[in-house]
């Protein structure tokens, strides 16, 4: 590992003990409602059942196979839409509710935000 990796890695696990239950509660680190992860989870094996441009129908069958045993736990959530390129994404956020949607833009502007402070403190 990188010296600077060991640095970042560092400060984050320095700052998420003390500051990991804070950035739970005011930031929107939660996992989602059963219901929204129901729907983030539900549209995404939409999503991926009528894609067209795969050449391995097994690994698209495996994938769905382990999106619908998926928990509402963690991150698991941000793992569903983390799984299309950025156009999709966008599709798969139209298709979402507005609270699921909204959910999902604040979980990933949170998880950027947490980033790039960690990176701006590595560099500074």
């Amino acid at each position: 590992m990188k010296e600077k990796d060991k640095k970042i890695k560092a400060y984050i696990k320095k700052t998420s003990g003390s500051l990991g239950p804070l950035l739970k509660i005011n930031l929107g680190l939660n996992e989602p409602t059963d219901e929204i992860f129901d729907e983030i989870k539900c549209e995404a094996i939409k999503m991926w059942k009528t894609c067209k441009n795969t050449s391995n129908k097994k690994a698209m069958g495996d994938l769905i196979d382990e999106i619908k045993t998926m928990k509402n736990i963690d991150d698991n959530s941000l793992y569903l839409v983390n799984l299309f390129g950025i156009n999709d994404r966008k599709n798969l956020l139209l298709n979402l509710s507005k609270e699921a949607s909204n959910f999902v833009l604040n979980r990933l502007k949170t998880e950027y935000i947490i980033l790039a402070d960690a990176t701006r403190t590595y560099y500074n």
